[in-house]
């Protein structure tokens, strides 16, 4: 479980990170401790905030069918920027797209780790070849 939190801090550090240099809105002033400590208050507003969030806003998610989960991870890293001094925003839409960077090195480093596998909705020992889904 900690070995897990350690290794999503770094992941979150890595997001972050790239964020800043791919996105023309997200500012980092470069010191590798600045970027731990934004990385702490990352982690800090997913794992407190971010779930009451998800929860007042489960309606509106289903409804979009989980888009608006980009628009709450935008509003997370536009919350990190605004209590780091060392990390900032500067619109909504540079947030939604460091948002959306951060998300798929989480996912990417997710895979690699191991911490998700992509799953098929194939049942284990069926073939597409036998006879059910138009194979010889």
């Amino acid at each position: 479980m900690v070995g897990r939190l350690i290794a999503q801090f770094f992941v979150n550090a890595f997001g972050l990170w790239f964020a800043a240099l791919v996105v023309d809105g997200v500012h980092f002033d470069g010191n590798l401790v600045a970027l731990a400590g934004t990385a702490l208050v990352f982690s800090i507003v997913s794992l407190l905030i971010k779930p009451f969030v998800v929860l007042l806003t489960l309606p509106l998610t289903i409804v979009t069918f989980g888009l608006f989960l980009l628009v709450i991870n935008a509003l997370m890293l536009m919350l990190t920027g605004a209590l780091s001094r060392a990390y900032s925003v500067d619109d909504f839409w540079a947030a939604l797209l460091g948002g959306l960077l951060i998300s798929i090195v989480s996912l990417a480093a997710s895979l690699v780790i191991g911490d998700v596998t992509i799953r098929s909705f194939r049942s284990p020992g069926r073939t597409p070849s036998d006879g059910r889904l138009g194979g010889p």
